[in-house]
């Protein structure tokens, strides 16, 4: 079980004392001098990045989490590209309390299952800068803005041509995964999946990605 703070000491006090065994802690804002003493009893510590060292020091298996994708209000907002983290990089050295590390991927924290009207269609491809040191950033890859939110199929279709056309010019800019074959078989297929298996099929890819850094 992992028991999340938000600003209320004493109904994280009172979850702590009702749940036994093993657990975890989520610290969604900021770790502060009354919280950390409560901490160091939990097995895990998910805090967030950039903590201060004094915070570190007295804790024991930490995960980092952050926050780091540039969500925009409007699809056609986005660059070609953009910077996301090198949090997988250095997290290891960051102090040798920390074990792992979360970035919310490329939903964000405020995550949602539903969106807006589809004005424009952005797929969202992660991939690890051999120039910038394996830092991971991201290319969006966009529908044109017609000025209407209709033919969401259509509008996809146009962001995967972008996508796949990139895929064959530089074959070995993203690394192959299932989430990168997925977008592949749609293409070849010619099939809308829906906004939701779009973002899914992003997210996967994004999670391969990082798992084949970290497996190396």
């Amino acid at each position: 079980p992992c028991i999340k703070y938000i600003d209320d000491i004493q109904e994280f006090d009172r979850l702590n004392g009702i749940i036994n065994g093993e657990k975890a802690s989520y610290v969604e804002s900021g770790v502060t001098k009354e919280l950390v003493s409560r901490l160091k009893v939990f097995s895990i510590n998910i805090i967030p990045e950039g903590s201060p060292n004094i915070v570190l020091q007295q804790l024991s298996n930490i995960v980092l989490m952050d926050d780091p994708f540039k969500k925009k209000k409007r699809n056609a907002d986005y660059p070609s590209n953009s910077y996301f983290s090198d949090l997988h990089v250095r997290y290891s050295g960051v102090h040798n309390s920390v074990i792992g590390f979360g970035d919310f991927n490329i939903a964000g924290s405020d995550y949602a299952e539903s969106g807006g009207p589809a004005y424009v269609v952005t797929i969202h491809v992660s991939y690890l800068d051999s120039n910038e040191f394996d830092a991971m950033s991201v290319r969006h890859f966009s529908s044109v803005d017609d000025g209407t939110p209709s033919n969401p199929s259509g509008k996809f279709q146009q962001a995967l041509e972008k996508l796949v056309l990139h895929d064959q010019n530089f074959p070995k800019f993203f690394d192959n995964t299932s989430g990168l074959r997925g977008f592949k078989s749609l293409h070849a297929r010619r099939h809308y999946p829906g906004l939701g298996q779009v973002k899914q099929l992003s997210m996967q890819h994004h999670i391969e990605t990082i798992c084949n850094f970290i497996a190396v």
